[in-house]
């Protein structure tokens, strides 16, 4: 049993906050969003349904996070296996709130806003990963649950501040981690060859991508061929605000 799983699992009566926070990793894919619609950076903005779902959710995720009071502040856990589901339960926290709020983005730009979430989560992942890869070598490099993967995933292809995406993408490329279908080599050259798409053609030092640089991924090949270490990715610029100015590409990525 994973360490995060364990400290679930324990007969504390106050952990049951904890236990309603994993909830929370699958709240864009539970809410009833339109059929299709991937939850970031939406061509258009969205209905004042989806929106007022969104605030109704992130006004649940900060009184769960005030709620929770020092279950999340791992200075106050003596034990270490504790302290890491405290960093854990921050890491989802500050991706949640980035996967509520980018709802209403129509632009990649916007993502900048979130700058304080995306150096949150990396920082935070820093600072266990050494613990987690030591617990991944006694598991044949393989848990079931979602650690820090999908965050820094998130950081790795969403965030344009080059220190700390670059830092993200160290982190996965430096750690072989697998958690679910996630692996850390896989998603770590996937968001290296995003950066690289988007810094080519910029100026040394440049510090600014420009929404006509900047890609999202529409999709990654299913038949992610982890016996070769290569993937499909799928990809789209902006050159305009209208659908017409969708440029579609795609590129092999190798790790």
């Amino acid at each position: 049993m994973s360490v995060l799983a364990s400290f679930l699992g324990s007969s504390n009566p106050t952990l049951n906050i904890i236990k309603y926070s994993a909830n929370y990793a699958m709240i864009a894919e539970t809410a009833d969003f339109p059929g299709g619609k991937v939850p970031f950076a939406n061509l258009k903005d969205p209905t004042p349904e989806i929106r007022q779902k969104c605030e109704e959710y992130l006004s649940d995720v900060y009184r769960w996070t005030k709620a929770a009071g020092s279950w999340l502040d791992p200075l106050q856990q003596s034990n270490p296996a504790k302290r890491i589901v405290s960093v854990l339960l921050q890491i989802h926290v500050n991706m949640n709130i980035i996967t509520l709020v980018c709802m209403s983005f129509t632009s990649e730009t916007s993502f900048d806003e979130l700058l304080p979430e995306f150096r949150a989560i990396t920082n935070l992942a820093a600072s266990i990963i050494g613990e987690l890869v030591d617990s991944s070598q006694e598991s044949a490099f393989y848990r079931f649950d979602l650690g820090i993967l999908p965050a820094l995933y998130l950081v790795g292809t969403r965030c344009r501040d080059r220190t700390v995406r670059g830092r993200a993408i160290e982190l996965l490329l430096s750690s072989q981690i697998r958690e679910g279908v996630w692996d850390s080599f896989c998603i770590g050259s996937i968001s290296n060859r995003i950066r690289m798409i988007e810094e080519e053609g910029g100026l040394p030092g440049e510090e600014f991508i420009p929404e006509s640089r900047r890609v999202f991924i529409t999709s990654v090949d299913a038949d992610c061929d982890s016996y070769h270490r290569r993937c499909k990715i799928f990809y789209t610029k902006r050159r305009g605000s209208q659908d017409e100015d969708l440029i579609f590409s795609n590129s092999l990525v190798t790790w």
